[in-house]
């Protein structure tokens, strides 16, 4: 397949130009956003675009794809409304804190390992708390994400961010030499890499800012829950874990 630094900088890079393209009027000029703009979508960029890239993909090199399909997107949301309810003065509610402890119980109970004194439980706790960090860091993105929306809109928050993220990737793909296993990439990898570009970049992203900045930050974030059931799913159907 496609090495996954080169899949995380095709992906974004990608999915940037075609925003960029579509909606370019959406986009402020560069030399009119002020130095706080820029570190916001400095912030964008590390978070939503590089380090949950590379800490997702990392994790799901050492733990079973079930698992990735859990860890980051059930455990996001709690620290999603703890970030809201602290910096984006959204409403932390008992029910809401409730849900984030049964999120939680249920995280645990699905991702134990099978055989705690295997010699591969080791690499599989590993793999666990990276995507753990994932969803922590997707959190931070999504509170940043309001902060962005409220200045620039869903799209030049998103395009820009993207477009960071990139800058970020390019040094670490420099140094892995990842292009190389570009030419060996079999039809099916880049018809996966064009689902992951089109469908859960663009799409799924854009959809996500729109949810943002609609209902807040926290309630979007709840929604990642359904993530795990059909990620569980297809890691049974496809995979077959």
């Amino acid at each position: 397949g496609i090495p996954n630094l080169a899949v995380g900088l095709l992906r974004f890079g990608l999915a940037a130009l075609t925003l960029w393209v579509v909606a370019r009027r959406e986009f402020p000029r560069w030399r009119t956003l002020t130095r706080s703009d820029r570190w916001l979508i400095l912030g964008l960029g590390a978070f939503g675009g590089f380090l949950n890239h590379v800490l997702f993909f990392a994790g799901l090199n050492l733990a079973p794809a079930s698992h990735a399909a859990v860890i980051g997107p059930t455990t996001s949301p709690v620290w999603t409304l703890l970030l809201a309810a602290r910096f984006g003065g959204e409403r932390l509610r008992a029910g809401q804190v409730a849900g984030s402890v049964l999120c939680m119980v249920g995280v645990l109970l699905v991702v134990q390992p099978d055989d705690v004194f295997g010699e591969h439980v080791g690499k599989q706790l590993l793999g666990d708390l990276l995507l753990l960090l994932s969803g922590m860091v997707w959190a931070l993105y999504s509170v940043l994400s309001k902060l962005a929306i409220r200045r620039f809109g869903p799209v030049a928050s998103l395009g820009y961010g993207m477009m960071v993220g990139c800058g970020f990737l390019v040094p670490l793909v420099l140094v892995d030499r990842s292009w190389i296993g570009l030419a060996a990439a079999s039809a099916a990898a880049w018809l996966a890499l064009a689902y992951l570009i089109f469908a859960t970049t663009l799409l799924a992203f854009f959809w996500w800012n729109i949810g943002i900045q609609r209902v807040g930050a926290g309630k979007t974030a709840i929604f990642s829950n359904l993530v795990p059931i059909f990620g569980v799913l297809l890691a049974w159907v496809v995979l077959g874990e």
